[in-house]
């Protein structure tokens, strides 16, 4: 019965923030291979991946699905998000060249998944941009939908001869999407040292280029591009309204991660704060925070951050589940099972909130409800769930169970 004890710690340091689901009504469930786990996120991001070129509405759904099964997963928001786009050629133009279309309804569902994706991981790693890229150049050959083109080869051939010779900017974020780190280097610079860029496309530049060094682990040149991001920011902000994604709230967020990796947590404090200087609601910031006092013993202002960061996104159902465990070790469990039944309640899917809620039951003394909890995370969790055996076990042994 000390199971879920000894599993507190390890578990609160592996959940990562995450946001609520789609605001419209959840696509069906597409079909898996007849081997693959249904409870699996990785099995439909992998669906997604495969299906993006040729069928980004499958994509779409099938990334959708991992997020239900793994809240905050920014590789699989990041991949909706680019499905989303390309399963409507000509919304991906005006989403593109048009300030209009980029602030209709449609569009901001579209962009808030990236923020989402943005929000768990600032250096998520943007590893669709060549179908991306590919299916806009053929959409402006075709003038609109490519895939409705009679002649496909025709369009195909012409569509490789503009992607053998993209502008400096397009070509650095298809050679970063496919790792090739040296020639996307090259391109941002290119674009970089070009006169036509404004401070919008310079400080756009900077952040990506940042945001590809980190990837690869060049934390040194990734910090001078985010710094240099944030002085153009600086200027910007009094001129005109800047995009979520490319606010300073990001960028310091970006700084505090880099500096968490490289040991300096002073630094990575400051960067926190700072980013909380631009933006009080940014939960992110507060989240990072609260992990680094917990990190550092001081439960007092962990709990204080982690509870900001749940009240700033409510949400957000892992943000919920990580404040919850905290709760529960500082044996405020009333307070644990709310956040815990809200979190279950916002992300009904997802194993990992039924198993610390099972946790909280046990320390509550209820039996009944633990074992509830226990049957639905078992419901929910993958196959391979290393805890899967272990819940079973405690299950089948509970004297409610006999």
């Amino acid at each position: 019965m000390r199971f879920f004890r000894s599993r507190l710690a390890p578990f609160a340091a592996a959940v990562f923030l995450a946001t609520s689901a789609d605001a419209q009504r959840a696509p069906r469930r597409p079909a898996l291979p007849a081997a693959a786990d249904t409870n699996d996120a990785r099995a439909y991001y992998d669906l997604g991946v495969r299906s993006m070129a040729r069928r980004p509405e499958l994509a779409a759904d099938a990334f959708y699905w991992a997020v239900e099964l793994r809240p905050g997963w920014a590789d699989a928001l990041y991949g909706r998000h680019t499905a989303m786009l390309l399963r409507d050629p000509h919304r991906m133009i005006q989403y593109q060249s048009s300030g209009r279309a980029r602030s209709s309804a449609e569009a901001r569902q579209i962009d808030s998944l990236y923020l989402r994706a943005l929000r768990s991981d600032p250096f998520v790693q943007r590893r669709f941009e060549p179908e991306l890229t590919r299916m806009w150049v053929g959409a402006l050959i075709a003038g609109g939908d490519p895939t409705r083109v009679g002649d496909q080869t025709l369009l195909s051939f012409y569509t490789d001869q503009v992607m053998a010779d993209l502008p400096p900017i397009m070509r650095a974020r298809v050679k970063a999407a496919q790792g090739k780190v040296p020639e996307a280097a090259q391109a941002f610079g290119e674009a970089l040292r070009s006169r036509r860029n404004n401070s919008e496309t310079r400080g756009w530049i900077l952040q990506e280029r940042a945001r590809m060094f980190a990837l690869v682990g060049n934390d040194e040149r990734a910090l001078a591009d985010l710094d240099s991001a944030v002085n153009l920011q600086v200027e910007r902000d009094e001129r005109e309204l800047v995009r979520f994604y490319e606010s300073k709230a990001v960028l310091h967020h970006s700084r505090g991660l880099i500096y968490e990796r490289t040991g300096k947590t002073g630094e990575a404090r400051e960067a926190y704060s700072r980013a909380l200087e631009e933006d009080l609601a940014y939960a992110p910031a507060h989240l990072r925070l609260g992990l680094l006092a917990l990190a550092a013993g001081d439960t007092a202002t962990a709990e204080g951050e982690m509870r900001l960061a749940a009240e700033t996104a409510p949400d957000d159902a892992t943000l919920r589940i990580l404040y919850g465990t905290l709760l529960s070790r500082l044996r405020r469990l009333d307070e644990a099972a709310a956040q815990l039944d809200a979190a279950t309640t916002l992300a009904p899917h997802h194993a990992d909130g039924w198993l610390v809620l099972a946790m909280v039951k046990q320390l509550r003394g209820d039996g009944e409800g633990m074992l509830r909890a226990c049957r639905a995370y078992l419901a929910r969790a993958a196959r391979d769930d290393p805890r899967r055996a272990q819940v079973e076990q405690l299950v089948a042994t509970a004297p409610e169970a006999q």
